[in-house]
């Protein structure tokens, strides 16, 4: 295609440029004497007359295609909080003095034979340390309730079991109003009090919690660490701050046919909660959980791993707890012969929660392992 204009170049010599590219357009050579004019002129009329396109076109070189980069994943910058057992306990903060007698003692049974199980006592010690509250879910009898005891202990600071079971309605928890020679005054419940200083208050069986009311009170105490009490303070009411070290802990058996009275927990509350899974214990557990020196520990152990496995693949509403074990291991050492131990300490309580099939069930494995049945 011609150029649109003119272009002047001068009357000096042609430049070699000039003279290489006329030769690749026409396969001659520019005139002797050529001046830059004239070699854009010469060129300008070889490119309208099509020569441009008569070039061989160079071929692009393939380039390998880019490395495809893989996405980045962040890893941790630091390094998990090893939590020891047993722990070396703080002094007792002197906001807890009145209430020193419900922070549990190292005589306690539970916490001698409290062996640390993981991933789930660092969890709930780093929920602590961060300020969240837990919910944990798990089998009748598989350390929930010891593990707040045993975080309560750890931190020398009360702790408190509060079963949500309904017989304990939650305005009670917080305070009732009374009334005495005609004037009416407000007295706060335990769970205010114990919730203005360092402590480990542990709600059991969340799950058959009040949707209604009681619900409601722990979305807003779990969402905003306090709650407010209409009748306190003359009926003025009154904004009540949970201390920064109280330490809510939740705790529910999974919906089954094994525990009745369970209902399926409210979204809002649960969502506000580090919910902690508790599994069943392994053999090797329950071995450490019962103590050196405890009476037919390994047996009492397989029991309870072939029972619990028995009965979920049943159906059945039965369940082995390690307190019905501990109770076994105990009368043993008393001299009790092992189908005694055995009956009063597991089988008994199976028949009276799961039925006769259950407590046949459960003996028929028994049998099979202690001798002189």
């Amino acid at each position: 295609m011609p150029f649109p204009r003119k272009i002047i170049h001068g009357t000096l010599a042609a430049t070699s440029k000039q003279s290489a590219f006329y030769k690749q357009l026409t396969g001659g050579v520019l005139p002797p004497g050529c001046t830059r004019q004239l070699a854009s002129d010469l060129i300008a009329q070889a490119i309208a007359g099509g020569a441009l396109s008569k070039l061989p076109r160079k071929r692009k070189t393939p380039q390998a295609p880019a490395p495809a980069t893989p996405p980045t994943v962040p890893m941790p910058t630091g390094t998990r909080t090893v939590y020891p057992w047993p722990p070396q306990q703080p002094a007792m903060d002197p906001l807890v003095q009145p209430y020193a007698e419900l922070i549990p003692k190292a005589d306690d049974p539970d916490i001698k034979g409290y062996v640390p199980r993981q991933p789930d006592w660092g969890a709930l010690c780093d929920a602590y340390a961060d300020g969240d509250f837990v919910l944990e879910v798990g089998e009748s009898g598989t350390g929930k309730t010891t593990n707040g005891k045993a975080l309560a202990y750890a931190l020398n600071i009360p702790w408190l079991l509060i079963s949500c079971d309904g017989r304990l309605p939650t305005r009670e928890l917080v305070g009732q109003l009374n009334i005495k020679n005609g004037t009416s005054f407000f007295t706060e419940g335990v769970f205010t009090k114990l919730s203005q200083v360092p402590s480990v208050i542990h709600l059991a069986e969340f799950n058959a919690l009040d949707q209604g009311n009681g619900a409601m009170f722990f979305q807003e105490v779990t969402n905003n660490r306090r709650f407010f009490v209409k009748e306190a303070d003359g009926g003025q009411g009154k904004v009540y701050h949970l201390h920064r070290k109280c330490f809510l802990l939740f705790d529910c058996n999974p919906p089954s046919a094994r525990y009745t009275g369970t209902q399926r927990s409210n979204v809002a509350s649960v969502d506000r909660l580090r919910v902690l899974n508790v599994q069943a214990l392994r053999a090797d557990e329950i071995v450490a959980i019962l103590g050196p020196g405890a009476m037919e520990a390994d047996k009492l152990a397989d029991l309870y791993v072939k029972a619990m496995d028995m009965i979920h693949t049943s159906g059945l509403r039965a369940v082995v707890s390690i307190r019905g074990l501990k109770r076994a291991a105990h009368m043993m050492s008393k001299g009790y012969a092992p189908k005694e131990a055995v009956e009063m300490g597991v089988l008994n309580a199976i028949e009276l929660t799961g039925g006769k099939d259950a407590r046949e069930a459960v003996e028929g494995l028994a049998k099979t392992m202690f001798r002189g049945w």
